[in-house]
């Protein structure tokens, strides 16, 4: 199917803002549910149970995080806060005739159990020829997901970090080279002032950081690391 460009903008931001907020504990019976209504797209409804953010504690991002209770604590808080606004609005967008979302937390309901293990994703076309879509994704396989990446943090973390760092700086900070003074060729050149040693320039940490920025690519960046992790992967499956 055709999902129109501007749709499908809007449902990448809205899956987002559900990632951040999808989570929880004491919420095995909660939902994040939305509705997206854009003028002349298509309409999409979805449904994430919010226990999802249970994932995070077993993830890679807990093998790298020092303070793991302090983590889960603050997951736990989140569940809380989103148990709290059950009936709730979380996000509301209203454009007049050209779009409407809707995002609240909901309870499962008793005739729809399934809701409570799968995301659940319904895509309703704005034209006839195009057909439905429904997606359901399994939340065990995040939780699955989580857990490979924590385990391969566990192993490889420290290195695989320090390998992107030392990408990152080789590929986009030039090496500072400095100055050394030429020495004079005769006896008579050691008496000149004009060479005595010139001391360095005095440079605020601010100007250098402004210098070395103007080198750094963000784009460029991201696709290196991206790039990196891929390579690491890989070489990982092939061991």
């Amino acid at each position: 199917m055709r999902v129109k460009s501007k749709t499908a903008v809007w449902l990448a931001a809205v899956m987002a803002i559900v990632g951040m907020y999808a989570g929880g504990a004491c919420a095995d019976a909660l939902l994040i549910r939305g509705e997206i209504a854009i003028q002349d797209a298509a309409e999409i409804e979805f449904s994430v149970p919010v226990c999802l953010l249970e994932a995070i504690k077993t993830s890679g991002i807990s093998a790298i995080v020092e303070d793991k209770d302090g983590l889960c604590e603050r997951i736990d808080a989140l569940i809380g806060d989103l148990a709290s606004m059950k009936g709730e609005k979380l996000f509301v967008l209203e454009a007049e005739d050209e779009a409407t979302i809707h995002i609240w937390v909901d309870e499962v309901g008793g005739d729809e159990a399934a809701e409570a293990n799968f995301i659940m994703v319904d895509i309703d076309p704005a034209e006839e020829n195009e057909p439905n879509i429904s997606l359901r994704l399994p939340k065990g396989l995040f939780f699955l997901g989580a857990f490979i990446g924590n385990q391969l943090m566990e192993t490889y973390g420290k290195e695989f970090l320090e390998m992107i760092r030392q990408q990152i700086i080789q590929s986009n900070f030039p090496p500072i080279h400095s100055q050394k003074p030429q020495a004079p060729c005769c006896e008579a050149q050691k008496e000149c002032p004009a060479m005595a040693p010139v001391p360095p320039a005095h440079i605020h940490p601010k100007e250098m950081q402004k210098e070395i920025m103007k080198n750094v690519d963000p784009q460029k960046i991201r696709k290196e690391v991206l790039q990196t992790i891929m390579k690491e992967i890989l070489k990982i499956q092939e061991n």
